[in-house]
């Protein structure tokens, strides 16, 4: 199967707009069964590309800050302007060809913002999540296992965008930790799976997701 995969965009060494991706996602990604190719931020015929690659799946990293006018709070970072542009295309064509989309961190924001949601804030909740510092999450049937955390923002359940379900919450605070789309094949996690050691809770679970989604697509 192939995976197409968005890349953070940033300034390069000698000060010239640059794309950057972990290695992890790839090894993760190769875990589950997907070749990896990566699409520039910077691309100017996404269509295109879709065209050559023919994905199974298409995944949405993590990595800085979404859009303007998506957040309840005065975030403060580097917007990633074509990044942002990109992936917008990029979601048009995953949704009108049916090619199923996994958002991991900013990547569930940037779907939740697709489909008309918001971002919050994680200070002031009521049990205080510090980056780098595992906590529990709680999926279905009251199943819990815990995961990594590397943001300071938060979908809360009001924040979520229309047709998008929660799959997985943070507990203590009620915030979304994982969600699905009732009519698009999305699936959107706030941790980071490829950064889980294999055989951890949180990591397999996403992983059976990913295998759903290669049944579904296939």
């Amino acid at each position: 199967m192939r995976a197409i995969v968005t890349q953070r965009e940033s300034i390069g060494a000698h000060g010239e707009p640059a794309d950057s991706l972990e290695r992890k996602y790839v090894d993760f990604l190769h875990d589950a069964g997907y070749e990896v190719y990566p699409i520039s931020s910077f691309s100017t015929d996404v269509a295109a590309f879709v065209d050559v690659v023919k994905p199974d799946l298409i995944v949405l990293t993590g990595g800085g800050i979404v859009q303007k006018g998506v957040y309840r709070y005065n975030v403060s970072g580097w917007y990633q302007d074509e990044r942002d542009r990109m992936e917008d295309t990029l979601l048009e064509i995953a949704f009108k060809r049916g090619i199923p989309v996994l958002g991991i961190c900013r990547g569930m924001h940037k779907l939740n913002a697709y489909f008309g949601g918001s971002i919050s804030s994680s200070d002031g909740l009521k049990k205080s999540r510090k980056a780098g510092k595992k906590h529990p999450v709680e999926i279905a049937d009251g199943i819990r296992f815990k995961v990594n955390h590397f943001h300071k923002d938060s979908i809360l359940p009001e924040d979520l965008g229309q047709g998008v379900q929660a799959m997985a919450v943070d507990p203590a605070n009620g915030t979304i930790e994982a969600f699905c789309h009732e009519e698009q094949k999305v699936f959107g996690v706030q941790w980071h799976p490829e950064r889980m050691v294999e055989g951890k809770p949180a990591r397999e679970w996403v992983l059976e997701q990913l295998a759903h989604f290669g049944k579904v697509a296939n």
